[in-house]
């Protein structure tokens, strides 16, 4: 069963998250081994990327009523919460761990990278399916002095992951010898007048060579500003949280971003999802509120409800959603739907979960993990009984792809992986970057990460 709440603006690639897990979920129902004779049912929530949204979602999971009330549950409202998939972003993933940990509730998020949230003293749930941002830095910084570099600007988000990525990223480029020269911070909803003023600074400065360490909602209202002010000439480097995103489907940006240069975490594959994704409809999916927004965007039509529009005042050359619509042969590549990446985070956490319930099902009295080696009944146990620690800590050492047979591998950053990446920098040909004509160019696109 899923409760949605939702916000305005449709997001494709969140939706893709979603989708992602929601298939997970149905994969592990049908398999008779991970933990049969039991049903796994979700929640859906989305936090817009509002820290108050989130923490309003977080205790709405936990009390399982409508108005949401610190340290209560509705004894017969909803299941056993086993844990919470998210946030894609850490400016919510960060809330949402202060809160989960306190009730040691398990939280795998598919998105959320800053190194802070490894620390398990303040974050002891937190756990996460995307590598940590301590790689970045030292290949930012090594891909920099491959090139000759040595001036260059840095423009960081107003949060945690651009102003702490942004200073470990300018303490390494000053210990190599690279002088920055400006460093700027992309307010959170950034007016006009700051996105100018940073731009302006961007073409006054004789740096050809910009790292922007921003999370996307940030970077891309000032990137379309910087297009409108036709600024070219520079070579632009982008973080993971970026480098994959709408920006670059945006023909403005074309002429400004060409050449550039980022960081992307892996890609993997998950057989069916692309089938799973094509057979939604709005009749199959009822309890889906996502899917009316997708459907829009899909085939540029409107929904006719009581909660939009009437008939009346809708544009002549609108064109009103039937139901009649197929996605059979429809090209989605335009939402980027089939790029596994964060999706691909979002399906591992889900197994990570499941796994974790698997172990309580599947526990041996004397040989269990709790006090007297006792075991857990999955069918009242405790919120931190159920952790995918155990996969995490089996998995750490894997720093090959995940394979389709074994959809739960976990994997992290260290340091071979961090080799791994200085290494296919240093095979890259120096003068590549200028002669380059492709839009993008991936360092680590696949295995790296």
């Amino acid at each position: 069963m899923a409760s949605t709440t939702f916000a305005q603006e449709f997001s494709a690639e969140s939706y893709q998250n979603l989708q992602a897990t929601v298939f997970a979920i149905q994969e592990l129902n049908q398999n008779p081994y991970i933990l049969p004779n039991f049903t796994l049912g979700f929640k859906m929530f989305d936090t817009c990327l509002s820290e108050v949204r989130t923490i309003g979602g977080i205790f709405w999971m936990l009390t399982g009523a409508e108005k949401e009330v610190p340290n209560y549950k509705c004894p017969e409202s909803q299941p056993q919460l086993s844990g919470v998939i998210g946030d894609f972003q850490s400016n919510t993933a960060v809330p949402m761990a202060r809160i989960l940990g306190l009730y040691k509730y398990p939280q795998v998020s598919h998105g959320s990278t800053v190194e802070m949230l490894s620390d398990k003293l303040q974050f002891p749930s937190y756990m996460r399916t995307i590598p940590n941002d301590k790689f970045q830095f030292p290949v930012l910084t090594r891909l920099i002095k491959h090139f000759g570099w040595n001036w260059v600007g840095v423009i960081a988000s107003d949060n945690d992951y651009g102003v702490l990525g942004s200073q470990n990223l300018k303490k390494a480029l000053a210990n190599t010898g690279v002088c920055a020269a400006f460093s700027k911070i992309i307010p959170l909803n950034s007016s006009k007048t700051q996105r100018l003023q940073i731009a302006d600074i961007i073409k006054m400065s004789t740096a050809s060579v910009i790292v922007i360490y921003s999370t996307r909602m940030e970077v891309m209202p000032l990137m379309e500003e910087i297009a409108e002010q036709n600024i070219t000439g520079k070579n632009w480097i982008a973080t993971t949280s970026w480098i994959v995103s709408p920006i670059f489907s945006n023909k403005k940006s074309w002429r400004t971003l060409n050449g550039t240069f980022g960081l992307a975490i892996h890609r993997g594959k998950i057989p069916g999802l692309s089938e799973f994704i094509h057979a939604l409809h709005p009749s199959s999916s009822p309890n889906d509120i996502f899917i009316r927004s997708f459907w829009e965007d899909t085939f540029g039509c409107y929904w006719l409800t009581d909660n939009t529009l009437t008939e009346q005042y809708i544009n002549k050359t609108s064109i009103l959603c039937t139901g009649e619509e197929t996605l059979d042969n429809y090209d989605l590549a335009k939402f980027n739907l089939f790029d596994y990446r964060y999706g691909y985070n979002s399906y591992k956490a889900a197994y990570a979960i499941a796994h974790g319930l698997h172990d309580l099902l599947f526990c041996h009295p004397s040989s269990g993990p709790f006090t007297n080696k006792s075991c857990a009944s999955i069918l009242d146990f405790k919120p931190w009984q159920d952790s995918p620690h155990a996969f995490f800590e089996e998995m750490i050492a894997y720093s090959q792809p995940v394979q389709a047979s074994n959809p739960y591998f976990l994997t992290d950053v260290e340091s071979s992986v961090v080799k791994k990446n200085v290494q296919a920098i240093n095979s890259i040909n120096r003068h590549q970057l200028t002669i380059s004509p492709t839009l993008v160019k991936y360092l680590l696109d696949e295995g790296f990460g």
